[in-house]
């Protein structure tokens, strides 16, 4: 999960299922950020796509890969790594460290 406006989009990466370090990852964020891998509950991750995507364009705005889904009818995430979402279950996330105290969105 990483807030919009930090993705370079520098390079093309393949299309089939594989892997995708993180210094990949990081070669694709600005050079003065830092990118951690932290524990995050299946609701925190749903609650904060929803409060992101939902209403005007914000700064906070949550980008995520294709193994999320999202049912904007609903107005949640119902699926993570292509699976249905268990709200409790501790899941394993990079994103910014820098955006885990920001303040720019709720929760």
């Amino acid at each position: 999960l990483i807030m919009g406006g930090n993705i370079r989009g520098g390079k093309d990466y393949p299309d089939e299922p594989g892997y995708f370090s993180l210094e990949g990852l990081e070669a694709e964020i600005k050079p003065d950020e830092t990118i951690g891998i932290v524990s995050m509950p299946g609701w925190l991750i749903s609650d904060g796509v929803t409060a992101t995507h939902s209403g005007d364009p914000i700064p906070g705005w949550f980008q995520y890969d294709e193994g999320v889904v999202e049912d904007t009818d609903k107005g949640e995430v119902v699926m993570i790594n292509n699976q249905a979402i268990n709200r409790d279950k501790i899941y394993r996330v990079a994103t910014k460290v820098g955006d885990l105290t920001n303040g720019q969105s709720k929760p």
